[in-house]
C-alpha cells in the first residue's frame, strides 16, 4: 500500500475515533476543537492543498490523539463490558 492510502486510513480511523468519543460524551470542547484541527490539517496535507509536512509534524497531529487516550480506553471497556 502506498503513503497515501495509510494516510487516508489513517485520517478515516481517526474520524471514527472522534465520533465515538463525541457520542459518548467522552471529550471536551478544547480537545474537541484540537482534534477536529488536526483532522482537518491532515485531510488538507492528503489533498495536497497544504505544504508539505515533514514525518514529525503528522505525528504531532496523530499524536493529539494519544492524548485522549484516557477517554478512548473508558469507551472500549463500556464496549467490552457490555
Amino acid at each position: 500500500m502506498s503513503n497515501q492510502v495509510y494516510l487516508n486510513d489513517s485520517i478515516n480511523t481517526l474520524k471514527k475515533i472522534q465520533e465515538e468519543m463525541e457520542k459518548h460524551d467522552d471529550i471536551g470542547s478544547s480537545t474537541r476543537m484540537e482534534l477536529s484541527r488536526a483532522i482537518k490539517q491532515l485531510e488538507l496535507y492528503a489533498l495536497g492543498e497544504k505544504e508539505d509536512m515533514d514525518h514529525n509534524e503528522i505525528i504531532q497531529l496523530i499524536g493529539k490523539f494519544i492524548g485522549a487516550m484516557p477517554a478512548i480506553a473508558k469507551l472500549i471497556e463500556m464496549f467490552v463490558q457490555h
